[in-house]
């Protein structure tokens, strides 16, 4: 018996099948990843073709058979992303970064509401060129990253949990065991391991951290709670470990990264 369901979604990527067909992979809101048959998209008659490319947000309506895949039906735009960043390669590039890194993350069996709605928002600031394309995949990144369950660590050294100082205090600087009113030590944090997850302090970091100065790790703090009014400009090397970083943690060599790094 055939399940119908409508869901939003963004389109993360489509593949070719047969002669005039698609598969198409889409983060939905409620639905986690969707991976359907579009019949006839590749046909120049189909109305459906140019609703379902990648990086589009769509309203779709699918139905479930026996297989693996499910059947797309209808779909209508809800925000023309392709449209608006086909125009800008250095955007373009960026968006397929966070859709290679929203496609590793997330699934049926997380928090699929949570990274559909950074997603969307995320591309939708940047096809309004709210910020800096690299900055706003610097934020996704370290938030997708969160969702799924791998935050870095950014206020806290790794081995000694002193707190970085010039950090606004929150319950994360309670000492563990201690009483509540009991601070950690202060100590600078300017080191970076991408094995270790996060910030260290000069005596503790491992050999394989790299050195990043405290303002940059604050600035990288405050994009991951989207304070942007007190981000600093990103010096490129920290843009480079937090991309690196998030390549880690999904085990896979991302293409998109590739062509990042060669457009830049």
């Amino acid at each position: 018996m055939l399940k119908t369901y409508r869901d939003q979604g963004v389109v993360l990527r489509h593949y070719k099948l047969g002669e005039a067909d698609r598969i198409i992979v889409v983060l939905t809101k409620n639905h986690g990843q969707v991976r359907a048959v579009a019949k006839g998209v590749r046909r120049t008659t189909s109305r459906l073709g140019a609703r379902v490319e990648p990086l589009n947000v769509i309203d779709a309506q699918f139905y479930r058979g026996r297989g693996d895949l499910d059947t797309l039906t209808q779909a209508e735009i809800i925000a023309p992303v392709a449209h608006r960043l086909s125009s800008d390669y250095t955007a373009f590039t960026h968006a397929q970064v966070m859709v290679d890194l929203a496609e590793k993350l997330s699934g049926s069996d997380i928090d699929s509401a949570h990274h559909y709605e950074l997603l969307y928002g995320a591309l939708g600031a940047l096809g309004r060129r709210e910020h800096r394309a690299e900055y706003i995949m610097v934020a996704y990144a370290l938030r997708c990253l969160s969702v799924a369950g791998w935050p870095p660590r950014l206020d806290i050294c790794g081995k000694c949990q002193a707190q970085q100082p010039s950090l606004t205090p929150s319950s994360s600087a309670i000492a563990p065991g201690g009483e509540g009113s009991q601070q950690r030590v202060q100590k600078i944090l300017d080191w970076f391991s991408i094995a270790g997850g996060g910030a260290y302090c000069q005596s503790c970091h491992p050999l394989d951290a790299i050195a990043i100065e405290p303002a940059q790790l604050n600035a990288l703090h405050n994009l991951l709670h989207a304070r942007w009014q007190c981000v600093v400009p990103l010096q490129q090397h920290v843009i480079d470990t937090v991309i690196h970083y998030a390549q880690w943690y999904v085990e896979h060599r991302l293409k998109s990264i590739d062509v990042l790094a060669q457009g830049a």
